[in-house]
């Protein structure tokens, strides 16, 4: 082999990126929806780095997370692969912490945060506040882990002024997905737990469509919700004290038409054209 040419190939080797174990999982997420499930379990366990203070005693309850307003009202959380990332985004010296996407997830997803990975790559990942959500409930089984979402202290009902921008496009958005039968609206809040309502979306669909249903409405919410209002979601189900709710106290906002039954006869002869 020419010397030249092996010296060339050790110089691209060197300046190719390395490409981790996560950022490929992410790779094969965007390509093939059955490969998102193991993103996120291999996302949850993986160590970012953030811009963060640890308080004396080392209690990490404590932990102050630095956050950025975005355009619409929003925070924005970047989260760095390395330690080596995060010092090249920021001065040095700045203060930076290591966590769990998990433990990070759990601890700033308050409805209002958008959580960035790899911000600085051409292909930056968004987490938008639906999206964590789901990632989480996923996590515990299935079960919301950041709210008690029965519990005697959380207050039920409907806004006064609905953000009917965000309906409009909900709805549009469901009658490309035949599987959704009707959409509900409530606001909840729980006192001791959040500092204002959530807005709650509630969709009639069958279990195994939800996961899909939930990767493709998180960007609908992001663009068209209201600006500084958390949005979560849930399927409607009974046994769920706000999935009842929505069914005894309020209307669907969006229900899909059922086509019109045409008799044989009338069939045959054109009668239901």
């Amino acid at each position: 082999m020419d010397p030249n040419n092996q010296k060339e190939s050790a110089m691209q080797a060197e300046s190719s990126p390395v490409v981790t174990p996560l950022e490929e999982a992410l790779r094969r997420a965007h390509e093939d929806p059955e490969a998102r499930p193991a993103f996120y379990r291999m996302l949850l366990e993986s160590t970012v780095f953030v811009r963060g203070n640890l308080p004396p005693d080392g209690n990490r309850e404590q932990v102050q997370i630095m956050r950025w307003p975005g355009e619409d009202g929003e925070m924005m959380l970047p989260m760095f692969s390395s330690m080596e990332e995060i010092g090249q985004a920021f001065e040095e010296g700045a203060s930076c912490l290591g966590m769990t996407v998990r433990e990070l997830f759990r601890m700033c997803g308050d409805g209002r945060t958008i959580f960035i990975l790899y911000p600085d790559s051409p292909l930056p990942k968004y987490f938008v506040p639906g999206e964590v959500a789901h990632v989480l409930q996923q996590d515990n089984g299935g079960v919301p882990p950041s709210r008690d979402m029965g519990g005697a202290n959380v207050q039920l009902g409907v806004p006064d002024q609905p953000p009917q921008a965000m309906l409009d496009a909900l709805s549009a958005f469901f009658t490309r997905h035949d599987k959704v039968k009707a959409a509900y609206l409530a606001l909840m809040h729980n006192p001791g737990h959040d500092p204002q309502p959530t807005l709650v979306i509630g969709v009639d669909l069958p279990a195994s469509h939800m996961e899909r249903l939930m990767r493709e409405i998180t960007p609908v919410i992001a663009e068209h919700g209201p600006a500084n209002a958390p949005v979560d979601m849930l399927r409607v189900e009974t046994g769920n004290s706000i999935a009842d709710f929505m069914l005894t106290e309020t209307k669907p906002f969006y229900e899909r038409r059922q086509p019109e039954r045409v008799g044989f006869f009338k069939s045959l002869f054109g009668g239901g054209r």
